[in-house]
């Protein structure tokens, strides 16, 4: 009976720490994701900018003190991008965010939901196409390790 009682604990431990984790309310749970969403397009976007510019002062000038500059903050950025939202609390479960907004969102939620998430997926085709080019230059991929 006590590993029964152990067992149900942890199992309503385990469901309240889930539910905590994300918020009740479709509609704030939607928001979220959405927020999340275009910050982390909108710094792809700046990265696949930087890229672009990289690659235009590498055929003027590689060691331009700009040019240098840029690529310190490339690396820097790459490491921003790339690590952001590994902590579970600030990223939000698209799985459960899609499933939940299928059901219970409105179609408006829904539609800017998908909208945001088109352009994340443009942004992180350009993302890698611009990425691949600035690694052909001969420049260090980050490497999260």
């Amino acid at each position: 009976m006590k590993k029964l009682v152990i067992i149900l604990c942890t199992v309503v431990a385990s469901a309240a720490a889930q539910q905590q984790q994300q918020p009740a309310n479709v509609h704030v749970l939607i928001a979220k994701a959405t927020t999340f969403i275009n910050q982390q397009t909108a710094r792809g976007n700046r990265l696949v900018a930087h890229y672009r510019t990289a690659q235009v002062w590498d055929g003027i000038d590689a060691d331009n003190e700009e040019a240098v500059a840029l690529r310190a903050k490339i690396a820097t950025e790459e490491e921003e991008f790339f690590t952001i939202g590994k902590d579970r609390k600030e990223r939000p479960d698209m799985r459960v965010v899609g499933t939940r907004a299928k059901k219970e969102g409105t179609a408006e939620e829904r539609e800017r939901l998908n909208r945001a998430m088109t352009e994340y997926l443009n942004m992180w085709t350009d993302l890698q196409t611009e990425n691949e080019k600035y690694r052909g230059l001969g420049y260090e991929a980050y490497s999260p390790n």
